[in-house]
C-alpha cells in the first residue's frame, strides 16, 4: 500500500476472545473512518509487534467487524493496526488498536471458527521466477519478485553464499499476492560489495537467488511520526515515537530532537520502522519540536508536538 505524507486517524477497537494463554483463538477488529473523511477504501489490517515487527493480517478489507486468528502470527504484546487510503488522492489513515497479549499454540480451533476466505491454510515452498531490481545498493531499494507462493511477511533474508544472514541488512514489510510481492531491502554503507543470495521462505520451504549489493548511501526520508501528538500531562514523562520512513539511522547518534531537555533513546533500530523513547517529556513546555535523522548521505526531519495543560 503506498504511503502518503497526509495523515488522519481512524479509530480501532479490538475484542479480545480469550486471548491470553488461550491457544488458537481468533479476534474481532472493527474501525470507525467516520473521524478520517469519507472515500477512504482499501483498508489493510496489520499486527504490530512490541519489538517492531509488523505481521500483515488483511488486504483490501471494507470498514467493519473482522476475525482472524493470532496464534499463526505471533506470541507476546502486540497492537492492531489498520491502514486505509482514500481512492482519488491516496490519502492515508492509520489507527493503532490497544496492547493485547497474543496466545501461543496451535490455530485450528480458531480456523474453525472462520469462513475459508479467511482462514490460511497451508501453501507450497515458494519459488522466484524474477527479481527486479537484482542489484541493491546502500539504503533502501524496493524489489519485485514473481514467482509462487511468496509469503506477505517477513519470509525475506539477504545471506551470505553459505546462507548466513548478512549483518547491516533487514527487510520492510512486503505487499503485493503471493505470485508478485514488493518488499523493501536495506543495506548498510559498510556492508562489502558483491554476489550474495536472497533467500525467500515460508512454512513449506525456501528457495535463494542471486543478488548483487553495491554501495551508495542514500539520505534517510521521514513519512511520518506516530504519535505526532503528545500529551505529557496525561501519557507521562516517557513516550515511545514510531518513526516510519526509508533509510532511517539503527543507532540512536543518527537521531536528534530540537530541545536539549528531551531525552532520546533507540528501542527498536528499523530501517523502515523505527522506535524511540522520548524522556523527560513533563519538563518541556508546549510547542512544536522538530525529529532529525541523518547520515553520512544527509538527513530529514519532522514536527511533532507536545500539548502541556500545565
Amino acid at each position: 500500500m503506498e504511503a502518503n505524507h497526509q495523515k488522519k486517524e481512524l479509530q480501532v477497537s479490538v475484542k479480545e476472545l480469550e486471548l491470553a494463554g488461550a491457544p488458537g483463538k481468533a479476534m474481532w477488529v472493527r474501525w470507525d473512518s467516520n473521524g478520517a473523511g469519507d472515500g477512504l477504501s482499501a483498508y489493510d489490517v496489520n499486527l504490530v509487534l512490541e519489538n517492531g515487527r509488523v505481521l500483515q493480517l488483511a488486504q483490501g478489507l471494507p470498514a467493519g467487524v473482522h476475525e482472524w486468528m493470532t496464534a499463526a502470527a505471533a506470541s507476546g504484546k502486540a497492537r492492531v493496526q489498520v491502514v486505509g487510503v482514500h481512492a482519488d488522492n491516496s490519502e492515508v489513515a492509520r489507527g493503532l488498536g490497544p496492547w493485547m497479549e497474543l496466545p501461543e499454540g496451535e490455530v485450528s480451533a480458531a480456523q474453525r471458527h472462520m469462513p475459508d476466505a479467511q482462514a490460511v491454510w497451508a501453501v507450497g515452498a515458494p519459488s522466484v521466477s524474477s527479481i527486479n531490481p537484482g542489484t541493491l545498493s546502500a539504503g533502501t531499494t524496493v524489489v519485485t519478485l514473481r514467482g509462487m507462493n511468496l509469503p506477505l511477511s517477513f519470509g525475506y533474508t539477504l545471506t551470505n553464499v553459505y546462507g548466513q544472514p548478512l549483518l547491516g541488512t533487514g527487510t520492510g514489510f512486503p505487499s503485493g499476492s503471493s505470485t508478485s510481492v514488493s518488499v523493501p531491502f536495506y543495506v548498510a554503507s559498510n556492508v562489502p560489495p558483491g554476489q550474495y543470495l536472497l533467500r525467500v521462505s515460508n512454512q513449506s520451504g525456501s528457495t535463494s537467488v542471486p543478488v548483487y549489493i553495491v554501495t551508495a548511501p542514500r539520505p534517510p526520508n521521514i513519512n511520518y511520526l506516530d504519535p505526532s501528538l503528545i500529551y505529557p500531562d496525561n501519557s507521562g514523562p516517557t513516550r515511545q515515537l514510531i518513526v516510519g520512513g526509508d533509510n532511517l539511522p539503527t543507532s540512536v547518534s543518527g537521531y536528534s530532537v530540537s530541545s536539549p531537555q528531551i531525552g532520546l533513546s533507540l528501542v527498536v533500530p528499523n530501517p523502515s520502522s523505527a522506535i524511540l523513547s522520548l524522556s523527560n517529556l513533563t519538563s518541556v513546555p508546549s510547542g512544536r519540536y522538530t525529529l532529525t535523522a541523518f547520515n553520512p548521505a544527509g538527513s530529514a526531519s519532522r514536527y511533532l508536538d507536545i500539548i502541556r495543560f500545565f
